[in-house]
């Protein structure tokens, strides 16, 4: 699921509703990153607190769901910067 999102991501944003340029779809894609490396980095730091039970896993699986559902029902661009903050666990 998530290599088919990756490989479709682009051309969802260069088509309708949305008609992004480049420019647009490599600010979504540098705001994912930035998002994702701190806290992945917070994450890694307290990972002993979560190592014997699956709450983690169990969060960042809900989060990844969130992300992708608003992605699939923005038609804004605020939207859409909303779902890449939601799927900082990936």
């Amino acid at each position: 699921m998530l290599y088919g999102y990756v490989t479709m991501f682009a051309l969802y944003l260069y088509g309708r509703p949305f008609c992004f340029n480049a420019f647009t779809v490599g600010m979504l894609s540098l705001a994912q990153a930035l998002i994702i490396i701190p806290i992945s980095l917070i994450f890694m730091l307290c990972k002993k607190k979560f190592d014997n039970n699956y709450g983690l896993p169990i969060i960042g699986s809900l989060l990844f769901m969130i992300g992708l559902i608003l992605f699939g029902i923005a038609k804004q661009l605020w939207l859409l910067y909303l779902g890449k903050d939601f799927k900082l666990s990936k």
